[in-house]
């Protein structure tokens, strides 16, 4: 009778026998493969985030929160509300927020305004009022912190409208410009490559919203476009460095419209097949009815890592005609000297001192 354990040896000796047929790797080769192994694993780690952001963008614009206060409602809000119900969000430097800022205003520079600790600062049930120079970084600070769940509104032309005629805010125009616009409409071909947004993390999509936001800021780009510069792009007719994209409604758009716009209607603009449209070699110009509006889309593609940058005030400033713009155009008069206050520092005792003016 054979044992039962013979079988188990004969079976033993084959695979060793089998081992022993193969070629031992060589250090080098070794090495190779566990780099390889670590090149798929980190490969596998890295997502493709491009398509979250998008529908993230597409929905919010589909009913986008556009609104924005002037300085004389915010005045009254400051002086006649509970002041539990509001916060004043401050984006200007701090060298200039120091010198005047609306009474109870918190500072929280621009560029560091979407940092995850700046943002957990932030009251999530109370409507905050995001002021700037002009209006415009204001909008789209107001544009992120709504896509991130909060309820913002920027002020109408920042400290500009609020303490006119200081150093505190920008320059508002006084007028209209009144310039040429064309009816006829302008088509482009382009179907461009969509970029590519991947992270290696496993983000939630209020993350990446906030590392995106952070990574355009980061890049210092210019926060607007003028008027001027634009009816310069114009005279020359093309332009290897600009692309001009009008976001109004299509019925407004027909309206009158700067020349050689297209038109992608800001509701449609974050579907994939409008996207497409736009040549990432160029900056995108956004056309908006007030420029503030065009603010929000702007920061919103530039997270898509599409460069964009908006036209300043608008279709408001560059014909100033509700018959053309298709709503009520900025009050470029409607600008205020009201109470500011401003801080005072003991450069001696390090305290902090607050007076109004």
């Amino acid at each position: 009778m054979i044992p039962k354990w013979a079988g188990l040896s004969v079976g033993l000796l084959l695979v060793l026998s089998a081992c022993g047929n193969e070629e031992a790797l060589t250090p080098k080769e070794v090495k190779a493969d566990a780099a390889n192994e670590q090149e798929q694993t980190e490969a596998a780690l890295e997502a493709e985030f491009f398509e979250d952001i998008r529908q993230h963008s597409y929905e919010y614009m589909q009913e986008p929160d556009f609104d924005i206060i002037t300085a004389k409602e915010l005045y009254e809000t400051v002086i006649f509300e509970d002041s539990s119900d509001f916060l004043i969000l401050d984006v200007r430097d701090t060298s200039t927020f120091a010198k005047g800022h609306i009474p109870g205003a918190v500072n929280i520079p621009y560029r560091i305004s979407v940092k995850e600790n700046m943002l957990d600062q932030l009251p999530e049930d109370k409507t905050i009022y995001v002021v700037c120079f002009s209006g415009h970084t204001a909008s789209q600070t107001a544009g992120t912190l709504n896509l991130l769940g909060y309820e913002a509104k920027a002020l109408q032309f920042g400290m500009g409208g609020y303490a006119a005629g200081t150093e505190l805010g920008a320059n508002i125009p006084g007028a209209p410009a009144e310039l040429e616009v064309v009816k006829h409409s302008f088509e482009t071909e382009g179907d461009y490559e969509l970029p590519e947004v991947t992270y290696k993390d496993n983000l939630t999509i209020s993350e990446i919203v906030m590392n995106q936001a952070q990574n355009y800021l980061d890049k210092d780009m210019p926060a607007v476009i003028g008027v001027p510069d634009v009816k310069e792009m114009v005279e020359k007719e093309e332009s290897e460095e600009y692309q001009l994209v009008d976001i109004r409604h299509e019925d407004d758009y027909k309206r009158g419209h700067v020349p050689y716009a297209i038109n992608i209607p800001y509701t449609d603009l974050f579907e994939a097949d409008q996207l497409k449209l736009l040549d990432p070699e160029k900056t995108t110009v956004l056309i908006g009815y007030n420029g503030y509006d065009a603010s929000q889309v702007n920061r919103l593609l530039n997270q898509l890592e599409i460069p964009a940058v908006p036209m300043a005030y608008g279709m408001s400033m560059w014909a100033g005609d509700e018959s053309i713009i298709g709503q009520s155009p900025l009050n470029f008069d409607g600008t205020e000297t009201l109470p500011v206050e401003e801080l005072k520092y003991d450069l001696d005792g390090g305290d902090v001192e607050t007076s109004c003016s």
